[in-house]
């Protein structure tokens, strides 16, 4: 049972995809080949470093720690993006060189859509709201890796987040920008009708610079909301009872099991996916 949601990824990736561009059924054909075929790469190459960073988180935070550990932790998170971004630039490239305007456009509203009921949920409508929406996050997350916390910790939380610089707005504009800048690399394929290789080089360009934010001002307010959450992250941890750190530990360690788990292959899978794909 650990790995069925692991296996459904496939699915569910299409799924995501096909909410916001309504794809023609060799679309669909074309992005469900290369999901299974990225899963099964994903799962020999992939699964076995995140377990092993895991591993090192944890044995980091069974004892005392420090603002470098926890900024480390954080920092570490771009070194596992670049090999999942070489890898899908070719079969992003051969989608986009399916696509039409019209696709497109459905593309430009449902990012719209999708936005604004983020924005919702995630800035409210006033300063109230989104104070009280930044509490949950924090709340929900901390109890997700510490379990239950005590009253005492509630009410430090709740200081530290109210202490917490405001960049919902921030979040927002860099996930509209990078919608943008995925749009505009759609049309210039679309536009240019340019080689397979031309368009993997330009999709390997915009994954490569995914997270990278190129606006200097929201780049900055960014790095301070990240340093300030790693402050508030140290501070929970070093609140931490025995209990606490024992169910991090297990927590982690059952991330560590499930990876191991859905790292071996599939039957058929490496026929489909590593042997056939590079």
């Amino acid at each position: 049972m650990a790995g069925m949601g692991y296996d459904m990824a496939p699915t569910l990736l299409s799924w995501q995809i096909e909410r916001y561009i309504p794809l023609r059924s060799d679309q669909k054909a074309l992005v469900d080949r290369h999901l299974v075929q990225f899963q099964a790469w994903h799962r020999s190459t992939q699964l076995p470093r995140y377990s092993k960073a895991l591993g090192e988180i944890d044995e980091q935070f069974r004892g005392p720690t420090d603002i470098a550990n926890v900024r480390a932790v954080r920092e570490r998170l771009p070194e596992f993006w670049g090999p999942v971004a070489e890898r899908m630039a070719e079969p992003m490239a051969e989608l986009l060189l399916t696509l039409d305007q019209g696709q497109i456009e459905t593309m430009k509203k449902k990012f719209i859509r999708a936005n604004e009921k983020q924005r919702a949920q995630f800035v409210g409508n006033s300063p109230r709201e989104r104070e009280a929406a930044r509490l949950k996050r924090v709340q929900e997350r901390s109890e997700f890796f510490l379990g239950d916390l005590t009253e005492q910790q509630q009410a430090e939380l709740k200081r530290l987040v109210a202490a917490l610089p405001p960049s919902e707005d921030s979040w927002m504009a860099e996930r509209e920008a990078r919608q943008q800048r995925f749009i505009a690399l759609a049309e210039r394929v679309v536009a240019n009708k340019p080689s397979r290789e031309q368009a993997a080089r330009w999709s390997a360009q915009y994954l490569a610079t995914m997270w990278m934010n190129p606006d200097s001002e929201r780049r900055a307010a960014l790095d301070r909301s990240s340093q300030a959450g790693d402050q508030l992250t140290l501070k929970m941890l070093q609140q931490a009872n025995d209990e606490q750190r024992k169910f991090l530990s297990e927590k982690l360690r059952t991330y560590i099991k499930d990876l191991n788990s859905w790292s071996r292959p599939r039957s058929g899978e490496s026929a489909r996916g590593v042997a056939s794909s590079g």
